[in-house]
């Protein structure tokens, strides 16, 4: 097996693994931990999310294309690879950096895939209560004004260039995995 082909099956292993430990830490244990190990839990999910997601996004990309060979869908790929990273340094890196909320990446995903952010139009919804004390009004703002502005561009996009645009360029919940990781599956097996 090729030296790049072994490595990105590796890091999709990883990937994979990782998140089952790290988010059923936090979408479980967590919520009945101690307060001061919730906090722990939380800020290795978010930082999981955010930058070990976009880390394995651009290495599994540039070692995808090295394993693909010359052709017009390795052009095409390379594209939506190059659109992954991007979409990934915004959504995981930049703006969470800029807004001081990690958890922006919830809002990337837009109708009709998730109504969660709309949640927050609701001072009842259990999410909104949730979020207040973190963000106060002013982040919610920001927040559903990130996801109104993603989801314009979504929907332009896809009108413009059709669903797989979203789907292979810039969705970051997991859709990304069949693309960065496409020569690595199977991943058992040949």
């Amino acid at each position: 097996m090729d030296k790049k082909l072994r490595l990105l099956k590796i890091i999709l292993w990883t990937y994979i693994i990782l998140c089952f430990i790290i988010a059923g830490l936090n979408y479980s244990y967590a919520k009945t931990a101690p307060e001061s190990t919730a906090k722990i839990i939380e800020w290795i999910w978010h930082f999981y999310e955010n930058w070990v997601k976009t880390i394995f996004i651009i290495v599994a990309s540039f070692l995808t294309i090295g394993i693909l060979k010359k052709s017009n869908r390795t052009n095409m790929r390379k594209r939506n690879l190059i659109g992954f990273i991007l979409a990934a340094l915004v959504i995981h890196i930049i703006s969470p950096l800029l807004l001081n909320n990690t958890e922006l990446y919830l809002f990337a995903m837009p109708l009709p895939w998730t109504t969660t952010p709309l949640q927050l139009l609701s001072e009842n919804s259990p999410f909104y209560a949730s979020r207040f004390p973190l963000w106060g009004a002013a982040g919610i703002s920001v927040a559903l004004t990130f996801y109104v502005f993603m989801s314009i561009i979504v929907f332009i996009g896809t009108l413009l260039l059709g669903r797989r645009w979203q789907c292979s360029t810039i969705c970051l919940f997991n859709g990304f995995a069949s693309e960065v990781f496409a020569p690595a599956f199977p991943l058992i097996g040949k």
